[in-house]
């Protein structure tokens, strides 16, 4: 994986190939670093179950993979309870398809970590929520903030709250962003364009205190 991150630092790489890293010893590695008591899939393998002729296992499985036999089983469904009284939807992998997902993020993650952002958090190796709130609490301290924009990805594709609706409609000064200005907004952020994005909404809150991102 070392080779791969250290390509990944050039910015005219090109990567045509990688299923070649996905090797026994990734799989191995992959396996290893799954949870112990993880509830099964539709397979009802456990790990302490694979564990049993494991190498022989991991051998059959990376063959699968290179040759195009491999087939990730469906995923069990699950609900959870949310705190708000709805129920979360799962999916829970089959274990060989937690092995080969892991080894597959391992490979991505050594491109990707390349070209996140210092403030990124979300799903990285390392770092977690709670990193988020450390650096969010040092940076509201630190620095004058006037303003804190709290965005939140809604479960169903382009569904937009209308005004009305907005959580925190408070928390902007009475101020909201129609459906249009909501997705400029959310375009600003996905491609780091914060400086404009500050100059965006400083215009559609008619020209008020400037946004600290």
């Amino acid at each position: 994986m070392v080779c791969v991150e250290e390509r990944a630092k050039n910015k005219q790489e090109r990567f045509t190939a990688l299923l070649h890293h996905v090797n026994v010893d990734l799989l191995r590695d992959s396996y290893y670093g799954l949870k112990r008591n993880a509830a099964t899939g539709v397979d009802g393998v456990t790990w302490k179950e694979y564990e049993t002729g494991l190498e022989d296992r991991l051998k059959d499985l990376h063959g699968r993979v290179h040759r195009g036999a491999y087939r990730a089983l469906p995923s069990k469904r699950v609900y959870i309870p949310k705190a708000n009284g709805k129920q979360r939807p799962l999916g829970i992998a089959a274990l060989e398809d937690k092995i080969v997902q892991s080894a597959v993020v391992t490979v991505l993650h050594h491109i990707y970590e390349e070209d996140f952002r210092g403030y990124s958090y979300g799903f990285r190796p390392g770092r977690s929520q709670h990193n988020a709130l450390d650096a969010l609490y040092v940076a509201i301290h630190g620095r004058k903030v006037n303003w804190i924009l709290d965005m939140d990805l809604l479960p169903k594709p382009r569904q937009v709250l209308r005004p009305h609706e907005w959580p925190y409609r408070s928390r902007l000064a009475g101020s909201s962003l129609d459906e249009a200005a909501q997705f400029e907004c959310l375009d600003h952020l996905m491609n780091g364009r914060r400086s404009s994005l500050k100059i965006l909404l400083q215009v559609r809150f008619r020209g008020r205190a400037a946004v600290d991102l």
